[in-house]
């Protein structure tokens, strides 16, 4: 249930601590941050349905700009007694924006500075090549044209947009950098740090947007996939000790690798909360937004590894054409960020997502697949339930 808006500042309860969180979307983070006992103050782009019943407060925004947030810092700092911020995604376009808020609280998350290292690619790419970590081989001018295959990426992004085949007739900007294409799978490890120390929280797999048309390497989904942990953790761990180390990481943060025959290549960091938080935040002995908050301050807990007893799915659904949210949708309760109806979702956009645990990764995919079924029936989409095909499939 959502207060109402405060006439005076809201004091800290004893139970509870309030914290600001700024994200793309804000569900994930305010859904941790109350399972952790903290009340969450939203800022994000969708102000998603489930928004109402986990922030205290919410506050829509078309970008994370200083322009877009300034007003609502304000009111925020006159209305509300918080210092403590947590972020998650949608600063890789406004990295002034993050030197700002830190100028106003207590960041719970990698510094800017950190960020900005991560982020600058040439950087990355030169720390990876200097700790002798594996990556694919990456230009940041055109490479010669011939019979390989290249993508073309932009320096700052997130989730896989803007990714795509490069075509050397294209006109590109000198914001982006090129990666020769290996066939494989796509990894992650979510793991909490706390500028020293690592611990694993899990191994996932992801896969794409297959229907996205502009950009085919769009993130799709998530699932659990322990198997590259039993395989390659201790390669994994050994990387994530020196980068830890070198780029003084701390709280939640994700790495994406690609696997192919035995061989593993790195691809990105994510210096923030990823997507895969939805696949172990309340199945962990401790609660992972507090996990988060531990890292922050360096002093994190020793916790064993917890045991899966179901494989979890996470996926989002796309529009394959614009779309109005219609009235009286009865969303199933394994449906998240659902959004509001009359809402406008462009083509392409993100309309929801989806949730699913199995004893096997088998029956996952045909859940998830299922699940997705039923959902684009609910939003009229019967052409597409009947003609596309939403089982999730590993990049191959």
């Amino acid at each position: 249930m959502s207060l109402p808006k405060p006439e005076t500042k809201v004091q800290k309860s004893s139970l509870s601590k309030q914290v600001v969180i700024v994200a793309h979307s804000g569900r994930m983070l305010a859904n941790s941050a109350r399972q952790s006992n903290w009340v969450p103050l939203v800022i994000d782009s969708f102000g998603d349905q489930e928004i109402a019943h986990l922030a205290q407060k919410n506050w829509v925004v078309p970008d994370f700009s200083k322009a877009s947030l300034e007003p609502i810092i304000t009111t925020i700092k006159q209305d509300f007694d918080v210092d403590q911020l947590v972020y998650g995604s949608g600063f890789e376009f406004h990295l002034e924006t993050l030197f700002w808020l830190s100028e106003h609280f207590t960041v719970l998350g990698n510094t800017a500075v950190t960020f900005q290292q991560v982020q600058d690619k040439v950087f990355f790419f030169a720390t990876l090549q200097r700790l002798q970590i594996p990556f694919l081989e990456t230009h940041f001018t055109a490479p010669p044209v011939g019979t390989n295959e290249w993508l073309i990426k932009p320096t700052a992004g997130e989730g896989g947009v803007g990714i795509h085949w490069y075509d050397s007739r294209e006109l590109v900007k000198d914001t982006v950098y090129w990666q020769r294409y290996q066939k494989g799978t796509v990894g992650s490890v979510l793991f909490v740090s706390d500028g020293e120390s690592v611990q694993i929280i899990g191994f996932n797999g992801q896969w794409v947007e297959s229907g996205h048309t502009q950009y085919p390497f769009v993130f799709s989904g998530v699932r659990h996939c322990p198997i590259v942990g039993v395989t390659y953790g201790q390669q994994v761990l050994d990387w994530l000790n020196q980068l830890v180390g070198v780029f003084s990481l701390v709280g939640l943060n994700s790495l994406d690798f690609i696997m192919n025959k035995g061989q593993l290549w790195v691809l990105e960091i994510n210096p923030r909360p990823s997507a895969s938080l939805m696949l172990y935040d309340g199945y962990c002995r401790n609660k992972l937004f507090e996990r988060h908050v531990q890292g922050c301050l360096r002093h994190l807990m020793d916790i064993p590894a917890q045991s899966i007893d179901y494989y979890r799915g996470y996926q989002v659904l796309y529009a394959y054409y614009e779309l109005v949210i219609p009235e009286q949708v009865e969303w199933p309760d394994w449906v998240l960020d659902k959004p509001g109806v009359g809402v406008i979702i462009p083509i392409n956009g993100p309309i929801c997502s989806i949730i699913a645990a199995e004893q096997n990764t088998e029956r996952l995919t045909d859940l998830l697949n299922y699940r997705a079924r039923v959902v684009y029936q609910l939003l009229i989409y019967k052409e597409k339930v009947s003609s596309c095909n939403f089982m999730p499939v590993l990049i191959n």
